[in-house]
């Protein structure tokens, strides 16, 4: 997996410098970088494809997933906004939209701003109602809150949707 992601990096990075790359061809040097780690590089792929016209979800969320890396929260809650309003407009209300609004989330849950996390979390999961670990993350949000029953009832829902990491959280609320 990791040999793949290598090769398709070095694939990208060699289209790119041959200064012929189209935007398709750097949102998939972005993706490239980001699955390699190569944080500053997925960073520059994404705005390069932007710049060239690609004004996707897909290019936004994947910036924003970037800056997410990298700890830059400011930015990276910027561009999960930009993707989420594009994603609304491009796919409507379904599940695709759920990962910007859970990036976001987890963005406001790291700078401590938990009412806006558990508004963003909820958005997320009323887009993808079966994903436990869903649950699990805004179970987490709760306890920060100290809404414990909040807490305990999205652990109850995570576990029995499968998501096995949040029923010991659920065991614990006894």
């Amino acid at each position: 997996c990791i040999r793949d992601s290598y090769k398709s990096m070095l694939y990208y990075a060699n289209i790119l410098k041959s200064k012929q790359g189209t935007s398709y061809d750097y949102y998939l040097g972005g993706l490239s970088n980001y699955r390699s780690r190569n944080y500053d590089s997925a960073i520059n792929d994404y705005n390069q494809s932007m710049q060239m016209g690609n004004d996707s979800y897909y290019c936004y969320n994947g910036l924003a997933w970037s800056y997410y890396a990298k700890n830059i929260y400011n930015e990276s809650l910027k561009n999960f906004s930009y993707a989420i309003d594009i994603g609304k407009k491009e796919n409507g209300e379904e599940t695709i939209v759920s990962e910007a609004y859970r990036g976001r989330s987890q963005c406001y849950y790291n700078l401590n701003e938990l009412k806006k996390a558990f508004s963003d979390m909820s958005n997320a999961i009323k887009r993808d109602k079966n994903n436990g670990w869903l649950y699990s993350l805004r179970g987490q949000i709760s306890s920060g809150m100290r809404k414990n029953k909040q807490a305990c009832k999205d652990y109850k829902k995570a576990c029995d949707l499968g998501y096995e990491k949040a029923c010991s959280s659920y065991r614990d609320c006894d």
